[in-house]
């Protein structure tokens, strides 16, 4: 098969598929069974989302979160970011050959039954009396579990091509829900390249939290204050172990040298 953007990513999906723990049979199918592949890989297509935008590098953590089954109301997975209080509703549709990922769009119909105003709301069943699976109970007990739940906003994400819908169609069809679209040039440059470049997580703001229960908090900081021409700023020097270190390099990799270097300096470039 001749290189393509696409053929990179079903490169990386098979990739991720691949390290399925053996219990998830769905996964490990046979190259020749094109049916099955092709499922096992629109699945997996929601394990590179979850991987690259919230840094889940564990695929049962990752498994976790995906609802995606019979009477799930649409919401093929979730995610609950606590560090900036949001509630993350995927709707997915893959595409199996590279003319159909670039050009085809999610139909309407679908976004239209995405019910996630009946599931926030508590509701056992689609309007059609359809009671929704497990994995959709787990996500209401799992946001009843929230304690400060009402601080969070929620967010639909659709994976899938919307060219001919304006914003103002798309809230009409989400309801009172925020969307945002991951199409497909948005799914290379936001989710394939930083698995190439290893910049993912890829979030436009890194939160990372430090270990210190080793140290003592008079021997891992030292503070001080700086006179700068715009103001005086705040400097906080704080010492961890190597093994903390390596830990944050492993989930971030080179998005920390993103974050602190001019895109420039460090080669990183959209233009592949």
């Amino acid at each position: 098969m001749p290189y393509s953007k696409y053929t990179t990513l079903v490169h990386i999906l098979d990739q991720i598929r691949r390290e399925a723990p053996s219990e998830y049979k769905r996964y490990h199918v046979l190259e020749t069974d094109t049916d099955k592949l092709d499922q096992a890989r629109s699945r997996t297509f929601i394990h590179l989302f979850l991987k690259v935008r919230f840094g889940l590098l564990d695929f049962k953590e990752r498994e976790y979160f995906i609802t995606d089954q019979s009477f799930d109301g649409g919401v093929d997975a979730y995610f609950i970011n606590e560090e900036n209080k949001r509630v993350y509703f995927i709707q997915s549709k893959f595409r199996t050959n590279k003319d159909n990922f670039q050009e085809k769009d999610i139909s309407f119909d679908e976004l239209l039954r995405m019910d996630v105003d009946r599931i926030t709301e508590g509701k056992e069943t689609d309007e059609d009396g359809n009671k929704y699976n497990g994995k959709i109970k787990q996500l209401q007990r799992d946001i009843n579990n929230v304690s400060d739940i009402g601080r969070y906003s929620y967010e639909i994400i659709i994976l899938a091509n919307l060219k001919d819908c304006s914003p103002s169609q798309l809230r009409r069809m989400t309801g009172v829900f925020s969307a945002t679209v991951f199409d497909c040039e948005r799914t290379y440059n936001e989710l394939v390249f930083p698995v190439v470049s290893g910049s993912y997580y890829n979030e436009k703001e890194l939160c990372i939290r430090l270990n210190l229960s080793n140290t003592t908090l008079s021997s891992s900081r030292i503070s001080y204050n700086v006179n700068t021409k715009f103001k005086s700023c705040d400097i906080s020097i704080v010492f961890v172990s190597t093994s903390e270190i390596g830990n944050i390099l492993y989930k971030y990799k080179n998005s920390i040298l993103k974050m602190n270097l001019p895109a420039a300096s460090c080669g990183v470039s959209h233009g592949w």
